[in-house]
């Protein structure tokens, strides 16, 4: 994108006002939309936001099993909770 204009609009769609845009110069302009909306996206950033939505997709999985086990209505204690783990675990162990 060359265009200043195109730029100052952009950024300011991007939360900066137009009186901080306009104490700076076309090239602190340039270089400013370029680190902040051209700016390529981290790739470690984009395993994490995969990462994140799978493990919501299993949350979401675990939440419907313990509804239909009539659990999600239940306060599970911490003492639960590690006593379910742990019965859980000795039942794999045993299927192993």
């Amino acid at each position: 994108m060359s265009n200043i204009g195109e730029k100052i609009e952009k950024l300011i769609s991007n939360g900066f006002t137009y009186n901080t845009l306009r104490g700076l110069n076309e090239s602190q302009i340039g270089l400013l939309y370029t680190r902040l909306v051209e700016q390529p996206t981290n790739p470690n950033l984009e395993k994490n936001i995969q990462g994140l939505d799978l493990l919501n997709r299993k949350l979401t999985d675990v939440e419907l099993k313990m509804k239909k086990l009539g659990l999600a209505e239940k306060n599970i204690d911490e003492d639960d909770l590690v006593w379910m783990m742990i019965h859980h675990h000795k039942i794999m162990i045993e299927k192993w």
